[in-house]
């Protein structure tokens, strides 16, 4: 408790410190507002908006909620609002404090207002084309996990590991080719393997965006895949209380949920607020359609509190969290001897059944993942603005293997990482229609494992330490934009394993450049066109080089190669977005070239260890070259309908030995169909059936894999809602089914396909209260 006292006293000193250091007149204030239809009062999403003083363009949000940041008191800004088939809005403001205004838009005919989008706009002063996830969106997500959540945006996948472990895939690219950020924090668990997902607790985001272009200037050298940045709410600067309270309950594993948040502006100290959020999730076995999946269950528990200070002329804030959860793994992932590994590869059904239960036997998993954030602003002035960002991170992993008499208790796997990272960015003033970002980059990480397991480490010590430098400019001018950017990473790494009884130290150094390039036009306030070519690299992690033995959450012996090189990636990605008054239509087309890509590759063969008998995966290098599409669409229908639909496409080859990649998704195609009323008076209905179709994979080298791709599938899912929302305040209460036909089918992505089938159907309600 003293050592928690002293951290608190030291970071509020620090901000103190700072803001004594910086009295220069501040450009802080806010312009927010909304823009809505003068004669029905209908909110009117994804209105162009352009400050023209400050040069921000901008669009409305989906309750055609805008905002404006970092504007300068007494100073004169014309502010332009364009929607189709409404007149233009033309007004000068003079801000001397936080400024909030309606907006009323007159239609110039009766043509309906253009359909409201879920789950898409265009980020602030960026040509990466950033998809958002809705708020209506993340309360019908926010029960499963944050991988599984993001499978409702275009063009995102997932990887499984059993019916609770998702990790992200974008464009065919995972694990540590994906970036995630939390809260500003690039979040490390990743780097330990392709079964670990993300340690996020879905109920901190108020806001997720994935970036699937070229961000790894601004983000990392290795975002060659995307990124993925989850923000939780912001603190409350003026006096008062808000919170929420969320409770669910789903059929398929008796799981439950209860999250809560409270925030409070303080009324005795002025810019004073602070945050707090935990979250509590159950789960027993799940089931597929025909019989249960033994030793599945799971449980999670997550705690975050955020405070901070806002100053004229500087704000910080103080952020931690932990999340904790614990794991089963598929018990009929685990076979004791080769002969009866080869019956459950060719079975039907799993080889071990039980019946019901909440317990969690081994095998299971134990993770714990401690985030602390210390972040202080330099607000816009005429000098420009500072962000000054330290993290730090310890991420705890054991995994525990079905041992003899008390050794059950004892982790086969037991590893801690702890990483420490200081970001520090300028932004420029405007300059001319120019505006740009510099900054630097430290990390440190240090990896061990605990001793004690009495079992060979899957990935040896190490320690790394890198440095980074990144600049990115824009020119803005009406109707087109330019951006170009570049970064040079330096990375050093010491690995510390013993061959026999001899410790050895390799030591490695890699460094490269990354580079983005990039346009947009406008050829009307309907199309538009935005491209962007970039460079990305990655060296291989130490899983890749070293990893030697039995991965238990992924039911495997893994193996790794010292002789692996630096990926080199090459993508353009080129976006066409076509809106009228009942529709949009988006399509993102993209080519990449990856020379020395890293891949985990089954060897068709097994192997019998002390452990028990596992399909046999090694890394490889080969030249690689992606190729495909994500094509969206909604429309605005009769008598209140909406339809919104995606259809993604992907084709990979192997370049070096003229064959297809393993682990690419299968074609996939979406439609959604919603019923929508009452959105103008007290109560809110909404009603709404899915088609999900996944086609077989079946570009898979013959006998590459330990078994063949699983055949295409179908699935039903849907929902009634009924809510009293108004500006994301009141209450919601949500009824789901999935998979509603209780289909049986195996997910290609999923790598226990070759032990059992996908969940059943699960029927789920949820309740939510925010005040």
């Amino acid at each position: 408790m003293l050592h928690f006292r002293f951290w608190l006293l030291s970071c509020l000193f620090i901000l103190v410190a700072v803001g004594s250091l910086h009295a220069q007149a501040p450009c802080t204030l806010q312009l927010t507002g909304k823009v809505v239809n003068a004669e029905t009062g209908e909110s009117l999403p994804f209105a162009g908006m352009y400050l023209r003083e400050a040069d921000i363009p901008t669009t409305t949000e989906e309750d055609g909620t805008f905002e404006f940041k970092k504007l300068c008191p007494n100073t004169s800004y014309h502010l332009e609002v364009h929607f189709l088939g409404h007149e233009e809005f033309h007004q000068n403001y003079v801000l001397t404090e936080n400024t909030e205004v309606l907006i009323r838009l007159n239609p110039i005919d009766k043509v309906l207002a253009e359909v409201e989008i879920k789950a898409e706009r265009v980020e602030e002063h960026t040509l990466e084309q950033a998809t958002h996830l809705s708020a209506t969106t993340l309360r019908q997500t926010r029960s499963q996990s944050l991988g599984k959540a993001l499978e409702s945006i275009s063009g995102v996948r997932t990887l499984q590991s059993g019916p609770s472990v998702f990790k992200p895939v974008i464009h065919g690219l995972h694990s540590n080719r994906i970036l995630i950020y939390q809260n500003d924090i690039r979040l490390e668990g990743q780097q330990w393997g392709t079964e670990h997902a993300p340690e996020i607790d879905p109920f901190q985001a108020e806001r997720v965006a994935v970036l699937k272009g070229a961000p790894a200037v601004r983000y990392g050298a290795e975002a060659i895949g995307g990124v993925i940045v989850i923000d939780p709410p912001s603190l409350p600067t003026r006096p008062g209380w808000t919170g929420e309270i969320n409770a669910g309950a789903n059929s398929n594993g008796g799981m439950g949920t209860l999250s809560g948040q409270l925030a409070h502006g303080s009324s005795l100290i002025q810019g004073l607020g602070w945050r707090m959020q935990g979250t509590l999730k159950r789960a027993g076995d799940f089931s597929a359609p025909a019989y249960g999946l033994a030793n599945t269950g799971l449980g999670e528990a997550s705690v975050s509190g955020a405070i901070g200070l806002v100053r004229n002329t500087w704000k910080g804030e103080v952020f931690a969290s932990h999340y904790h959860s614990e794991n089963g793994i598929l018990r009929s992932s685990h076979i004791g001897n080769l002969t009866d590994l080869e019956a459950a590869l060719a079975a039907d059904t799993p080889f071990y059944l039980q019946p019901f239960t909440y317990a969690i036997d081994n095998p299971r998993q134990q993770i714990d993942h401690t985030l602390v954030k210390v972040d202080i602003e330099l607000p816009q002035t005429e000098k420009g603005g500072w962000d000054i960002i330290y993290g730090w991170q310890r991420n705890a992993r054991q995994e525990y293997d079905r041992r003899r008499n008390s050794q059950d208790a004892r982790p086969s796997l037991d590893m801690q990482l702890l990483t420490n990272t200081l970001d520090v960015h300028y932004h420029h003033p405007y300059l001319d229609r120019w505006k740009g970002t510099a900054g630097v980059t430290g990390l440190f990480k240090i990896n061990d494992n605990v001793p004690g397991t009495g079992v060979t480490p899957l990935i040896p010590a190490y320690r790394m330490a890198r440095g980074s430098f990144f600049a990115m400019e824009q020119y803005i001018r009406d109707g087109w934009e330019l951006e170009a950017g570049f970064r040079y990473d330096a990375q050093w790494q010491r690995v510390l394993r013993f061959e026999g009884t001899t410790l050895v130290e390799p030591t490695y150094f890699f460094h490269n450049v990354s580079a983005t390039l990039g346009g947009l036009y406008k050829f009307s306030e309907q199309f538009s066109l935005r491209s962007i070519v970039a460079t990305a690299w990655r060296p291989p992690d130490v899983s890749e080089l070293y990893s030697g033995g039995l991965h238990l959450g992924a039911a495997a012996l893994e193996y790794g190669d010292t002789t692996l090189q630096t990926e080199q990636a090459y993508k353009w990605l080129t976006t066409a977005t076509f809106t009228g008054t009942r529709g949009r239509i988006t399509l993102d087309a993209y080519a990449q070239r990856i020379n020395n890509y890293i891949y985990l590759t089954p060897t068709g063969r097994s192997e019998l260890t002390v452990q028990g008998a596992f399909p046999v995966f090694e890394y490889t290098q080969t030249d690689a070259r992606l190729l495909g599409f994500d094509l969206s669409a909604q429309a605005k229908l009769p008598w209140e309908f909406t339809w919104s639909g995606q259809y993604s496409v992907i084709r990979a080859r192997d370049l070096t030995q003229d064959g297809y990649l393993y682990l690419i998704p299968a074609d996939k195609v979406f439609n959604r169909l919603q019923w929508e009323a009452g959105q103008e008076r007290l109560w809110q209905w909404r009603l709404w059936v899915e088609h999900v179709y996944t086609a077989r994979q079946n570009r898979v080298e013959p006998g590459s894999d330990i078994a063949p791709p699983p055949p295409a599938y179908h699935l039903a899912n849907g929902g009634l809602a009924l809510s009293q929302m108004k500006e994301d305040r009141g209450w919601e209460v949500m009824l789901q089914v999935q998979n509603a036909l209780n289909t049986t089918y195996r997910d290609y992505m999923n790598r226990y396909r070759y032990f059992a089938d996908e969940m059943g159907r699960n029927i789920q309600l949820s309740l939510h209260y925010s005040f």
